[in-house]
């Protein structure tokens, strides 16, 4: 960024969280979209009994996850928080993502922008834990970097204040945060999924049974039908219902905790013309001119 200001460098992404406000505002950054999810895993592996046999257990229920869902103000998160125009994200399938029929395929609220306290309540005194009372400890697993420590605090507050539970808060190196979430020692883990190709299928895969990516553990035997169908099925709309299908369990049974939709942030010399940048995260300069 200090290279940027002094005109060494006519591009950067991802500037200083804390400057993203004023460089949008002046119009020296722009917010363009990006097809990725920042979100959380819930542990709903068989490993987490051994990281806490409590926790676990209590993480197993589907209420509890909802739950926590519920009791996160996602609108505040981008407004207060990362500030780079980030979309709160309502599904996992972000928006602006491709069907692969001509449509976009995200088209259903799943989640409240803002936090439903009333029914996040009512869900975690239904599986047991009324205001909290009784609920163990949790942690939320996260690697360095100041943006995922403020959202990992709000979010932190953000369950205290509104469920009467208690979390703690791991920052470890992201070496050690990929090896934690591959292995599944953690309970709450930060993580993040950029597409790799402009379809649904990119973040909807990841979760079947077994998959290198799967850091929650989840396995449900109907998810992972549907989503071999939907890879079998040549006619795309027929396929996009199956897809549909498949978000929809996985929205129900809630292994993951969306929280927003990102967004690239580019600083750029207003003298750079014409660099394409594109929602998958390339800057293509095929066309791109510097003017004196």
């Amino acid at each position: 960024y200090s290279a940027f200001k002094t005109g060494q460098l006519d591009l950067i992404d991802k500037p200083p969280a804390a400057e993203i406000p004023g460089l949008l505002k002046d119009g020296t950054a722009k917010s363009y979209p990006y097809l990725g999810t920042y979100f959380y895993d819930i542990n709903v592996s068989p490993e987490a009994q051994s990281v806490n046999s409590q926790a676990a257990k209590v993480l197993s229920d589907a209420r509890v996850r909802k739950a926590l869902n519920l009791a996160i103000d996602r609108t505040s998160i981008v407004e207060k928080i990362s500030k780079g125009g980030e979309k709160p994200a309502t599904s996992f399938v972000p928006l602006g993502t491709s069907d692969s029929n001509g449509n976009e395929f995200t088209n259903k609220e799943y989640l409240p922008k803002t936090a439903d306290v009333s029914q996040a309540k009512k869900l975690l005194a239904e599986a047991g834990y009324p205001d909290g009372k009784g609920f163990p400890q949790l942690e939320i697993l996260y690697n360095t970097m100041q943006n995922h420590q403020n959202i990992a605090q709000a979010v932190q507050d953000m369950w205290k204040k509104n469920l009467g539970i208690n979390i703690t808060l791991r920052n470890v190196e992201r070496k050690v945060h990929l090896t934690d979430l591959q292995k599944h020692n953690f309970l709450l883990g930060r993580d993040g999924w950029i597409a790799d190709y402009n379809d649904a299928m990119t973040f909807l895969d990841m979760f079947t049974t077994g998959n290198g990516n799967n850091n929650t553990g989840y396995s449900n035997t109907k998810y992972d039908q549907l989503i071999a169908q939907a890879k079998a099925e040549p006619d795309k709309a027929k396929r996009a219902v199956l897809l549909h299908s498949a978000e929809d369990q996985l929205m129900t049974d809630l292994p993951i905790i969306p929280i927003y939709y990102y967004t690239e942030v580019v600083c750029m010399n207003k003298k750079l013309k014409n660099v394409h940048i594109s929602n998958l995260g390339f800057f293509i300069f095929r066309d791109a001119s510097l003017q004196k």
